[in-house]
């Protein structure tokens, strides 16, 4: 991908605030992080688990931003049995 498409991802991502709408989920949400997370801080993984009503969130050790890639079997097992619990 060129490297001016990375920039205006990135640009994007720095400039939304859809955060601040995080009290509008009304669904079931499950919040999955890995500990080693360099991107985004547990600070922004509590509060926004905090401001949506009954989410859940599951930490992952020794895990960084990819969780689904570093350890692709447990997250699918962990997302099977969220959506299983939602049903």
């Amino acid at each position: 991908m060129p490297a001016r498409v990375w920039k205006q991802t990135f640009r994007g991502l720095l400039e939304d605030d859809s955060f601040a709408e995080r009290h509008r989920i009304k669904t079931s949400t499950l919040i999955i992080w890995g500990d080693k997370d360099s991107i985004v801080p547990k600070s922004d993984q509590d509060a926004l688990a905090s401001a949506i009503a009954g989410a859940q969130l599951i930490v992952y050790p020794d895990a960084g931003h990819s969780v689904h890639w570093e350890n692709p079997q447990r997250c699918a097992s962990d997302i099977a049995r969220f959506i299983d619990s939602c049903v």
